[in-house]
Protein backbone atom coordinates (compact mmCIF):
# COMPACT_ATOMS: atom_id res chain seq x y z
CA UNK A 1 0.00 0.00 0.00
CA UNK A 2 1.34 3.34 -0.93
CA UNK A 3 1.47 6.37 1.82
CA UNK A 4 -0.79 9.28 0.52
CA UNK A 5 1.59 12.40 -0.37
CA UNK A 6 0.98 15.42 2.96
CA UNK A 7 -1.00 18.09 1.87
CA UNK A 8 1.21 21.50 1.90
CA UNK A 9 -0.37 24.78 3.15
CA UNK A 10 1.28 27.37 2.69
CA UNK A 11 -1.00 30.34 2.60
CA UNK A 12 -0.80 30.19 -1.19
CA UNK A 13 2.81 31.57 -1.38
CA UNK A 14 4.32 30.71 -5.07
CA UNK A 15 7.46 30.63 -6.03
CA UNK A 16 7.44 33.69 -7.86
CA UNK A 17 6.64 35.14 -4.35
CA UNK A 18 9.76 33.38 -2.92
CA UNK A 19 12.01 34.47 -6.12
CA UNK A 20 11.28 38.05 -5.01
CA UNK A 21 11.46 37.73 -1.09
CA UNK A 22 15.19 36.02 -1.93
CA UNK A 23 16.03 39.20 -3.71
CA UNK A 24 14.55 41.72 -1.45
CA UNK A 25 16.08 39.85 1.99
CA UNK A 26 19.06 38.04 0.62
CA UNK A 27 18.23 34.46 2.40
CA UNK A 28 14.67 33.10 2.92
CA UNK A 29 13.95 29.71 5.22
CA UNK A 30 11.32 27.49 4.60
CA UNK A 31 9.86 26.06 7.80
CA UNK A 32 7.53 23.22 7.64
CA UNK A 33 5.59 21.65 10.63
CA UNK A 34 4.30 18.48 9.55
CA UNK A 35 0.60 17.30 11.11
CA UNK A 36 -0.71 13.72 10.23
CA UNK A 37 -1.34 14.27 6.71
CA UNK A 38 -0.62 18.38 6.52
CA UNK A 39 2.29 20.39 6.43
CA UNK A 40 2.19 23.77 7.56
CA UNK A 41 4.45 25.28 5.43
CA UNK A 42 5.55 29.44 6.67
CA UNK A 43 8.56 31.67 5.35
CA UNK A 44 11.27 33.49 7.13
CA UNK A 45 13.92 35.71 6.10
CA UNK A 46 17.03 36.55 7.78
CA UNK A 47 17.27 38.27 10.74
CA UNK A 48 18.93 41.99 10.56
CA UNK A 49 21.55 43.66 12.76
CA UNK A 50 19.20 44.82 14.86
CA UNK A 51 16.90 42.08 15.52
CA UNK A 52 20.08 39.88 15.97
CA UNK A 53 21.29 42.59 18.73
CA UNK A 54 18.02 41.26 20.26
CA UNK A 55 18.14 37.61 19.42
CA UNK A 56 21.83 37.45 20.52
CA UNK A 57 20.50 37.73 24.18
CA UNK A 58 18.67 34.36 24.15
CA UNK A 59 21.32 32.70 22.42
CA UNK A 60 23.68 33.75 25.26
CA UNK A 61 21.05 32.62 27.90
CA UNK A 62 20.08 29.77 25.55
CA UNK A 63 16.65 29.81 25.61
CA UNK A 64 16.08 28.13 22.21
CA UNK A 65 12.67 28.84 22.16
CA UNK A 66 12.59 32.58 22.74
CA UNK A 67 15.14 32.57 20.24
CA UNK A 68 12.76 30.81 18.08
CA UNK A 69 9.79 32.75 19.26
CA UNK A 70 11.66 36.02 18.68
CA UNK A 71 12.44 34.87 14.93
CA UNK A 72 8.85 33.90 14.03
CA UNK A 73 7.73 36.96 15.20
CA UNK A 74 9.98 39.60 13.66
CA UNK A 75 11.10 37.57 10.18
CA UNK A 76 8.14 36.25 9.42
CA UNK A 77 7.24 36.30 5.66
CA UNK A 78 4.23 34.75 4.88
CA UNK A 79 3.02 31.47 4.55
CA UNK A 80 0.59 28.99 6.40
CA UNK A 81 -0.78 31.78 9.31
CA UNK A 82 -2.34 28.76 11.03
CA UNK A 83 1.61 28.17 12.12
CA UNK A 84 1.12 32.06 14.06
CA UNK A 85 -2.32 31.53 14.92
CA UNK A 86 -2.04 27.91 16.70
CA UNK A 87 -0.60 27.20 20.04
CA UNK A 88 0.76 23.50 19.11
CA UNK A 89 1.83 24.80 15.91
CA UNK A 90 3.38 27.78 17.00
CA UNK A 91 5.51 25.69 19.55
CA UNK A 92 6.52 23.32 16.83
CA UNK A 93 8.02 26.03 14.47
CA UNK A 94 9.23 28.09 17.53
CA UNK A 95 11.77 25.44 18.08
CA UNK A 96 13.12 25.01 14.56
CA UNK A 97 12.92 29.19 13.54
CA UNK A 98 15.94 29.43 15.87
CA UNK A 99 18.09 27.62 13.31
CA UNK A 100 18.05 30.00 11.00
CA UNK A 101 21.07 31.84 12.05
CA UNK A 102 23.59 30.97 9.82
CA UNK A 103 26.17 33.81 10.32
CA UNK A 104 29.80 33.91 8.92
CA UNK A 105 32.04 33.52 12.08
CA UNK A 106 34.83 35.97 12.58
CA UNK A 107 37.81 35.26 14.19
CA UNK A 108 39.98 37.63 16.34
CA UNK A 109 43.70 37.22 18.35
CA UNK A 110 45.98 39.77 19.44
CA UNK A 111 48.87 41.34 16.80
Amino acid sequence: MLEQEAYISNGGVTEETVAKWKKEHGRVWELDVPVRDKVHRGYLRKMKRHEFSRASTFISRDEPYKLGEYALENCWLGGDEEILNDEDLFIGAAFQAGQIFDFPKGTIQEV
